[in-house]
């Protein structure tokens, strides 16, 4: 019966041991879990943040485009303007060549 009861009384604390055990893996488990959430949320909100910077760098894009067009078509506008000018200018030397020459004669004439 001494045997029987200290069989017994092993198996009780081996028993309670398991228990102990698989409370402490339950526990870490949890832990793990809730532990894995909170990664999982991290990793959900620099997922988020990282789709909100490509969208940023992708407008950006499109705006230095934008400017990059827009600045493209004041230099060409730039461009002919000058060109413009350049013919006004020289219509402008050949008009006062014409009455410097006129200023000439009519001085010639004078004397």
């Amino acid at each position: 019966a001494s045997a029987v009861s200290a069989r017994a009384d092993t198996l009780q604390a081996e028993l309670s041991s398991m228990f102990n055990e698989q409370a402490e893996l339950r526990a870490a488990l949890r832990h793990t879990i809730e532990r894995s959430a909170v990664d999982g949320a991290a990793v959900e909100a620099e997922a988020a943040a990282c789709r909100e910077l490509e969208q940023c760098l992708e407008d950006s894009g499109a705006v230095c485009s934008e400017l990059a067009e827009e600045r493209r078509r004041q230099i060409l506008a730039l461009q002919e303007a000058v060109q413009r000018r350049k013919v006004d200018l020289r219509a402008l030397e050949e008009a006062l060549e014409e009455s410097l020459d006129a200023a000439e004669v009519r001085t010639m004439e004078l004397h």
